[in-house]
């Protein structure tokens, strides 16, 4: 028997423990249970939760990520490399044989986060110190050694969904203001570099309120209101040339934000998931997971006859993204394949995501010239048996796995690595479910550690923003989603009056990642210590930045070395701190 084959099912068989109980999802009703490592790190010292502390207001924290203001005029020539990524030699990640190549270059810089007040604000010079390496002293602090010669996966980026909700609710702010909020998301010198977007193929569970009683259901501004596809057709009809299939209700909202993100940052990677397809086409007629008759649940599935017509559905898609000047990098089959709830959402096994990819929708794709990739799952940490039986049953068509952060935690990532190291691996949704500020940015802060310690490539959080009722939904009221940005707009008696915004525990813990950890970084070895987390990733211009998390409740001096040299900083309690130098020699 062959090596990997010996391996994977040596896996499988200890997965298959894990397999029960959590579905994920964070909107009422759907909640996955929570994972050993994600205690809510910080509570001790966190703000109290009242809508005050959660957020730092929009228009008081104006200019805190400009590069102008933290004293970097140009990050894109911080470093001293200017190598583009195809002609950067990156050694392999297995190299034994050490060469020191890099060290610390000039001050570094240094930012922290510890609470609404002190949030990603930049750290005086003389907190942090550089030396000789040979005036080290090991025993006293925490001594992390980064070597930027072992570098592991390629950074894709790090973001969220920009779902129909998080676009209604961005629409709330006033033009003016609201361009200064797309720029502190996504703009890399203005702002936090967003890099990696999630987009939705149809609805969600969050898209405009509604019961959907007719197709032609519009809210008070004249919106089409509850669950969508791009191929809705009144009961009992069908279109299997896809006649009706069109994206326009995504383009008054959705589509200018989209093209919005991307003309602000040109190195946006997107990808694209659906919850359902249309309700014609599944076996109970219905965009939601299940219907019941007589009592009994019964699960909507993609019927077996649409299974070709369901992979144009995919291409009609692409293309028209592709129209939009939106090009979409990975797709993957369903969302959360396992779940059936009353929302739009579709149940797959996993033979049917077998057979539905390999013979039907990477065919179609390669067939109609579009090299999308397509990752398999899409599902929680806990699920990763499920990810191996998908790779081992075809691992010609999945370029890789997309997983969920609701359960466990990103070591599980290193099962597929080891079987399939040549696969890419993603996080492509979390949420913060209803933490306060701190205790919400370490909890991030912590998983994406975690993914990134163990090839994970990139981090996407859920909605980019929400109404301060942490909506709209399609279904009901009860979302324990946080988003990046909380729109205060929603009155207790549901009347809508905008009143402000601000920016919440997941969008700084997402920006001590994504402002300075660069598309085409790689993630290099660090010491894993027990006291501080910490992930290093090398940007390709030479740049370096490590992120640390002390999620206790004392001061830790973190000794980073690189090289001959020393950068020492003593990371405050409950809080994150990002150092980036230069570390070209």
């Amino acid at each position: 028997m062959k090596p990997r084959i010996i391996r994977v099912l040596i896996l499988l068989l200890a997965a298959t423990l894990l397999l029960a109980g959590c579905t994920g999802g964070c909107a009422g009703g759907g909640t996955a249970s929570e994972p050993s490592d994600a205690s809510a790190p910080g509570d001790a010292s966190a703000p109290d939760g009242s809508a005050s502390d959660d957020v730092v207001s929009g228009e008081d924290d104006d200019a805190a990520f400009d590069n102008n203001q933290m004293g970097v005029t140009d990050m894109d020539n911080f470093g001293t490399g200017g190598t583009t990524y195809e002609e950067f030699d990156w050694p392999n990640a297995g190299e034994t044989e050490l060469v020191t190549n890099y060290t610390i270059t000039g001050t570094p810089l240094a930012f922290v986060t510890s609470s609404t007040q002190t949030a990603f604000k930049r750290v005086d010079g003389g907190l942090v110190k550089v030396y000789d390496a040979s005036a080290l002293d090991r025993d006293s602090g925490t001594v992390i050694d980064i070597v930027p010669d072992l570098a592991n996966q390629e950074i894709i980026g790090f973001g969220a969904s920009l779902t129909e909700s998080a676009a209604y609710s961005l629409y709330q702010i006033p033009e003016a203001e609201r361009n200064k909020v797309m720029e502190r998301l996504f703009d890399p010198q203005k702002g936090i570099g967003l890099s990696f977007l999630r987009n939705t193929i149809g609805s969600s569970d969050f898209a405009l309120t509604g019961d959907l009683l007719t197709l032609d259901d519009k809210n008070a501004q004249g919106l089409p209101i509850g669950p969508y596809s791009y191929d809705d057709v009144p009961e009992g009809q069908e279109d299997w040339d896809l006649k009706q299939f069109s994206i326009d209700r995504d383009k008054s909202m959705v589509i200018p934000l989209l093209k919005q993100a991307l003309a602000l940052n040109p190195k946006l990677t997107f990808m694209a998931t659906p919850w359902t397809a249309p309700a014609w086409m599944k076996t109970e007629h219905t965009l939601y997971g299940f219907v019941t008759v007589d009592g009994e649940q019964r699960n909507a599935s993609l019927r077996e006859d649409c299974y070709q017509v369901y992979a144009d559905y995919f291409v009609k898609y692409l293309k028209a993204m592709q129209k939009e000047g939106i090009p979409i990098w990975a797709v993957t089959p369903q969302n959360e394949p396992g779940t059936a709830i009353h929302y739009p959402s579709m149940v797959m096994t996993l033979d049917e995501q077998l057979v539905f990819t390999r013979d039907y929708l990477v065919p179609t794709l390669r067939k109609n010239g579009l090299n999308t990739k397509v990752l398999g799952l899409d599902n929680n940490w806990h699920t990763y048996a499920n990810a191996l039986t998908l790779l081992f049953g075809a691992s010609d068509v999945f370029d890789g796995i997309a997983f969920h952060g609701y359960s466990s935690n990103g070591k599980v990532q290193q099962n597929i690595y080891s079987a399939f190291p040549e696969k890419t691996i993603v996080l492509s949704e979390e949420s913060g479910m209803s933490r306060s500020f701190m205790s919400s940015a370490l909890f991030h802060s912590s998983k994406i550690v975690s993914h990134l310690r163990n090839y994970g490539s990139g981090y996407i959080l859920w909605n980019l923003a929400l109404s301060n009722k942490k909506g709209p939904l399609t279904y009901q009221p009860g979302s324990k989603c946080d988003p990046l940005v909380t729109v205060n707009y929603v009155n207790d008696d549901g009347t809508e009056e905008y009143k402000g915004y601000g920016y919440t525990g997941d969008f700084y813990a997402l920006a001590h990642y994504s402002k300075f950890i660069r598309p085409g970084a790689r993630q290099v070895f660090s010491t894993e210590t027990a006291m501080i987390s910490n992930v290093a990733c090398l940007n390709t211009d030479g740049t370096l930045a490590c992120v640390l998390n002390n999620s206790t409740i004392k001061p830790i001096t973190a000794k980073l070395v690189v090289g001959e040299k020393v950068v020492e900083y003593t990371v405050p309690e409950n809080s994150i701190a990002t150092l980036v130098w230069d570390a070209n020699k």
